[in-house]
């Protein structure tokens, strides 16, 4: 395994840099589709859709967030992760067969390195499964909290969030299903009831690197496995995304339009329901100095069959030129869609088999006596 400072580790990748834009990437204001006429809808539809078959990323503004809540966010990250490490280590992930709870810097391998952060995950509670086949059943059981002795207010704000992040998320849906030509409510319908949809969200702290070995990867370069991530970045910079244009390619640092703006990027869940008509977009979180992020990855059900929805001449280049670009990014990353993840919950598997693989050896092996 490697533990790696941030540099040009994808094999095609030819300059990294400052960003020469004023803001990146492209803006989507919510607020004009709430309030905007069925012409205005449709035309913020049609640039989404533009953006997410291009770009991949978007920016969204007036989201609906209320004010000063992602201030609160980051203010409690800040008390969180100046706990004692031994109060951290009281949901330490490891003991979690539910891959639930906080981690240590150098925890989690991404493209085989060890990310530079700490963090803590918390997913949507649901019921424990007494299935263990597919293997995603295993995955269903509870999130690791703080108690309000530990951290005032913590569950409260993490499970309040984590709410209101999937209204943004199933607000993007319809504006997403309308650009693609597909009835407003259809992605939306297709995720199932909210108690099973399986959302996570990451706390995560990057700790500035040691003297020399600036920058570091927070996280290395890779693909999302679900639907839509939405990502707090507020005042700290690092985020980058890369681009392809023709044979050039190159990481492009994220530049908000404001403070509380919500970068969002698609998932693989998303690249195979559309048949690589939207196709997720690599990234990844350069550092100098210390940051802070909050990262929601809003997920389906787990048994939404992946089938791609999109058929016709409408999508056929698209999905063509998408494929392409899948195969190609299957050569440099652990986390390009494979042909064998059919259902969402695969993609579950997969993110936590590559990112966490002596745990998920114990808890996830289709061994019939390995140990649960």
């Amino acid at each position: 395994m490697v533990f790696g400072a941030c540099g040009t580790s994808v094999a095609r990748l030819q300059r990294t840099g400052t960003s020469t834009m004023d803001t990146f990437p492209p803006i989507i204001d919510l607020g004009a589709w709430r309030a905007g006429t069925m012409e205005e809808r449709r035309a913020i539809a049609s640039k989404a859709e533009s953006i997410f078959s291009t770009v991949g990323f978007c920016q969204l503004v007036n989201h609906g967030l209320r004010p000063g809540r992602i201030r609160e966010v980051f203010e409690m990250m800040s008390r969180l992760f100046a706990l004692p490490l031994e109060t951290k280590m009281g949901i330490a992930k490891a003991q979690s067969r539910f891959f639930r709870g906080y981690e240590g810097v150098m925890s989690e391998v991404t493209n085989g390195k060890w990310d530079y952060r700490e963090q803590v995950d918390t997913w949507t509670d649901m019921p424990e499964s007494i299935a263990r086949w597919p293997l995603w059943e295993r995955l269903k059981g509870p999130s690791q909290y703080l108690s309000d002795e530990q951290l005032p207010g913590y569950r409260r704000l993490t499970e309040e969030f984590m709410q209101e992040m999937a209204g943004v998320g199933q607000e993007l849906l319809r504006v997403l299903a309308t650009g693609l030509g597909l009835p407003e409510e259809f992605l939306v319908s297709m995720f199932g009831d909210e108690g099973e949809c399986l959302h996570r969200l990451k706390w995560i702290h990057s700790p500035e690197p040691p003297e020399g070995q600036q920058p570091l990867c927070g996280v290395h370069e890779h693909k999302d496995s679900g639907f839509l991530t939405l990502v707090l970045p507020w005042q700290y910079p690092g985020l980058e995304v890369e681009r392809v244009v023709a044979n050039s390619a190159w990481f492009e640092p994220v530049v908000l339009a404001s403070d509380d703006a919500i970068v969002v990027n698609i998932g693989k869940s998303l690249q195979a329901l559309t048949g690589n008509y939207l196709v997720a977009t690599t990234h990844r979180v350069v550092h100098h100095a210390e940051r802070f992020s909050a990262a929601f990855f809003f997920g389906p059900r787990l048994d939404l069959d992946l089938n791609p929805v999109l058929r016709g001449e409408r999508y056929r280049a698209g999905q063509e030129a998408g494929a392409r670009r899948s195969e190609a990014d299957a050569a440099v990353l652990t986390s390009a869609l494979s042909e064998d993840e059919r259902v969402a919950g695969d993609l579950v598997v997969g993110l936590v088999s590559r990112s966490y693989p002596q745990q998920a050896a114990r808890y996830l092996s289709a061994d019939p006596c390995a140990r649960l």
